[in-house]
């Protein structure tokens, strides 16, 4: 069965987004959700891990709460980062 969309994930410094695009490559919808921004030094940007992981399922859930797709018509998910990202203790 072929796809009807593909799913791109973008995790970017202030925020996680969601976009379908459909088979032309055109953007079908979309959804974002903004990340907390913690800043404890001067040119320093820190993120809490989970919310990495909470933001793009809210984003996923929103899309399908808006019948945007379903898990049958959607194929490849792709995640996308501009930036290393380390998590500490």
């Amino acid at each position: 069965m072929d796809k009807k969309y593909v799913m791109a994930i973008d995790q970017g410094t202030t925020g996680t987004r969601v976009i379908l695009f459909n088979r032309n490559g055109e953007i079908h919808s979309m959804a974002y959700r903004e990340i907390q921004q913690i800043y404890p030094k001067p040119g320093w940007v820190e993120h809490k891990p989970l919310e990495y992981w909470d933001t793009t399922m809210e984003c996923i859930k929103s899309l399908k709460k808006r019948q945007c797709f379903t898990s049958g018509n959607c194929g490849y998910r792709g995640n996308k980062s501009k930036r290393n990202n380390c998590i500490m203790e």
